[in-house]
């Protein structure tokens, strides 16, 4: 038994053969999925263009998002044309939910949005359409990983977005500065396994702990950031409690300690 199917049959009351069809789905590979830039061709034309080049597009729960599929794989889906112009980004659509839910949940169109783990750009060139008018900070803490970048945000076309490379903890010296916040955060990557099945193979308790602290640490600071009345998503892409939500609810025993203090120290000033 494999200490990740040990660890979902103990945490989720699952027996052995329902944790072999759960790790059996996540190791099976997964259909290509786009993201439409509407900066640069709309929905209805897009459509229109993939029906002429034979392209099969499958609607999802997000507009801008479709399964597609081709009979002429010969190129690359990375190599057309329609990509290299930044008609769409090639992005899972798990990954699309983040930003999506985000603009769901915020009321006022926002002045300033930090995406606090950046890298490649999916999420933020999305951020990017949702908020035309908003400045974006996107920030990658690996230098490595900034010239991907670099290249999606230029070759997608988007002009409001700044790029800086830091330890994401640094901004809690920016307290109550941003209207929303993104936290895609770093990760034992399980819900990836669908493109490496090491992953689950080499899976460790002890990993994921050392995980979550600096995913607590993030929330931390991402909170601190956040603006009152702004708007905080938090996702990853694996599925363990402790990197979801365990974080979430240290999350919010932080604020409500914080919101007791206050209050305790606002009574002392009275």
């Amino acid at each position: 038994m494999s200490r990740f199917s040990d660890y979902i049959q103990k945490t989720f009351s699952f027996s052995s053969w329902e944790a072999d069809e759960i790790i059996a789905a996540m190791i099976k590979p997964i259909g290509k999925s786009i993201r439409i830039n509407t900066r640069k061709i709309t929905l209805e034309n897009f459509k229109l263009h993939a029906k002429e080049q034979w392209w099969a597009l499958t609607e999802t729960d997000i507009p801008e998002v479709f399964l597609i599929d081709r009979d002429d794989t010969t190129i690359a889906l990375g190599n057309t044309i329609e990509h290299v112009a930044g008609w769409f980004y090639i992005q899972e659509v798990a990954a699309a939910h983040p930003p999506y839910l985000l603009k769901k949940h915020i009321a006022n169109h926002p002045d300033k949005i930090l995406d606090m783990c950046a890298s490649p750009g999916g999420k933020t060139t999305q951020l990017a359409d949702y908020f035309p008018d908003s400045l974006i900070i996107a920030n990658e803490v690996n230098r490595t990983r900034t010239p991907q970048l670099f290249d999606n945000l230029d070759r997608m076309g988007y002009d409001n977005i700044a790029v800086v490379s830091c330890d994401g903890r640094f901004f809690q010296n920016f307290p109550d500065f941003f209207d929303a916040v993104l936290l895609d955060a770093p990760c034992s990557g399980e819900g990836t396994a669908f493109r490496d099945s090491s992953i689950v193979d080499h899976w460790h308790e002890k990993n994921i702990d050392r995980i979550a602290k600096l995913q607590k640490q993030l929330m931390e600071t991402a909170e601190a950031v956040t603006a009152p009345g702004g708007t905080l998503s938090y996702s990853t892409c694996t599925l363990n409690k402790e990197e979801n939500e365990r974080v979430i609810e240290s999350a919010i025993y932080n604020l409500q300690s914080t919101m007791v203090e206050d209050k305790k120290n606002s009574q002392i000033d009275n």
